[in-house]
């Protein structure tokens, strides 16, 4: 019988949670075990547990409720509905806490009936939900979605921000004037992720306007990768002089961290030059 297995066993559904409360709060790695053997419960039983603590409970426990909602049921395809309207209902809890929790989960469901309630926490007081709300829109395709993560990228919190812009920039496929108007508004921001995630947003709907911002990025300091992959999505290969320039430049540390992403790049605008060249010669043996 394994760890997991033992814990399943030796406690009650009841136990189980406060066990992985007390355990978040400590940050200890059991957490995970009593997480998970939660989840995999996934019985009726189990439901009315988590149930009973995300409505009659301190909040703490409502938002950890709310938390295995997020997952509950998902791995056997049971109790999505039930979790679903749950998580909505929620999203009105009176603190912001449980309501930045539930927004989360029912981004990681991606339960299409519940962007209707979601839309309306856009302009919610607290940071925390705003935040989640930017992280749970990432990537969905409806537009009343898209148009939430268009006005998310003008918060005044740099962290809402970013997450709103990365959304749009790389996980929403969608190429409209108004995602690219507040891409390109966002060019001069003062936060580095925020401009990055502008610049491959754009690079990657090939919108041309972006290299002047990408060079720029490139010829100053090290700034994050976000400008390098810009480039090698932009296909720009005559910026290859300047990711290899900063490349050279990194403290060891970074260029372990980093490295990869410069070497990809590299890699690619290289063959993007060379198909450029080819190209070029193709054309000119036509004319010929």
């Amino acid at each position: 019988m394994t760890e997991f297995e033992r814990r399943q066993r030796e406690y009650t559904l009841d136990e189980l949670f406060r066990l992985a409360v007390e355990a978040q709060r400590q940050d200890r790695d059991e957490y995970w075990e009593y997480y998970d053997a939660l989840i995999s419960a996934a019985s009726r039983e189990a439901f009315e547990v988590i149930r009973g603590y995300a409505y009659f409970a301190p909040v703490e426990q409502r938002a950890f409720a709310a938390h295995l909602l997020g997952a509950f049921g998902i791995p056997r395809g049971r109790y999505h509905d039930e979790c679903v309207a749950l998580l909505i209902e929620l999203t009105v809890d009176p603190d912001p806490a449980v309501v930045a929790q539930a927004v989360r989960s029912l981004g990681m469901r991606g339960d299409m009936r519940s962007i209707e309630w979601l839309v309306d926490l856009r302009d919610y007081p607290d940071e925390r939900v705003r935040l989640a709300l930017a992280i749970a829109f990432g990537g969905c395709p409806d537009d009343r979605a898209i148009d939430v993560l268009v006005e998310l990228t003008e918060d005044w919190s740099d962290e809402v921000r970013a997450w709103a812009t990365y959304g749009l920039a790389e996980l929403v496929a969608a190429d409209t004037p108004e995602i690219r108007r507040a891409l390109t508004a966002l060019l001069l921001d003062h936060d580095l992720d925020v401009r990055g995630e502008a610049l491959v947003g754009l690079a990657l709907r090939g919108d041309d306007l972006v290299y002047t911002y990408i060079r720029i990025e490139l010829l100053g300091e090290f700034r994050g990768v976000l400008p390098v992959r810009a480039a090698q999505y932009l296909g720009a290969a005559d910026l290859a002089p300047l990711i290899a320039a900063q490349r050279s430049w990194l403290a060891d540390d970074l260029l372990e961290a980093y490295g990869a992403y410069y070497d990809t790049a590299l890699a690619s605008l290289r063959l993007a030059l060379l198909y450029e060249r080819g190209l070029r010669v193709r054309i000119q043996a036509e004319r010929n």
